[in-house]
């Protein structure tokens, strides 16, 4: 006695639209993956180089700007100038001593987070040494950016997936439509034994 036929639910398989267009999904996923990656590391190295030279022009600038003060021992103008440029998102140090580099003249520190670029020289007046001056850059703003450039690339990438998956997918079916509509036709009469007609696939 032979045991009833179970029906098998039916696998509803992808595609030859769907399948090509993930294929080309992919692959430009790929491209603009790459194209990301290397756009990322570029801009991130130009920004640590324009990082890297405003750090020296703010300790050149400010060391020329103390020279005359430190000279005098002008406290509350030295004060004035350092806190001036702390003010600066950048900067989140300065420290200003006498040439032993341990009496301290003036020391501020704001708080930060992530890396720091530090540059340290000396105040000069009148070509002899007169104190120290150290900064400290956050790279934290420069951070901030990077991340901003690499969430719109990815949402740029995730939003031309989909345009271009559903794109693919309608222009694949109609150019595949009647071409693989004759095919089936020109299957089912060879599978009734009709040789006479011949196998043409036509297109659009």
């Amino acid at each position: 006695m032979r045991s009833p036929a179970v029906n098998q639910p039916r696998i509803n398989k992808p595609t030859l639209s769907n399948r090509l267009s993930l294929a080309i999904s992919t692959i430009v996923v790929l491209v603009f993956c790459l194209t990301a990656i290397i756009n990322y590391q570029v801009v991130s190295r130009k920004a640590r180089q324009q990082l890297n030279t405003k750090a020296d022009e703010y300790l050149s600038n400010l060391s020329h700007s103390l020279e005359l003060p430190v000279w005098v021992l002008d406290n509350d103008l030295i004060q004035a100038i350092a806190l001036s440029y702390l003010q600066n998102d950048l900067i989140v140090s300065i420290r200003i001593t006498e040439t032993d580099g341990l009496t301290e003249i003036f020391s501020r520190k704001k708080e930060y987070s992530g890396k720091l670029i530090r540059r340290k020289a000396l105040i000069n007046y009148q070509e002899q040494p007169i104190g120290q001056i150290s900064l400290a850059l956050s790279c934290s703003p420069l951070q901030r950016q990077l991340n901003d450039l690499l969430n719109f690339s990815l949402a740029t990438t995730l939003l031309t997936i989909i345009v271009l998956f559903f794109l693919t997918g309608f222009v694949l079916r109609r150019l595949l439509k009647q071409p693989l509509l004759s095919l089936q036709q020109g299957i089912s009469r060879l599978a009734e034994g009709n040789y006479s007609e011949e196998l043409r696939v036509e297109t659009e």
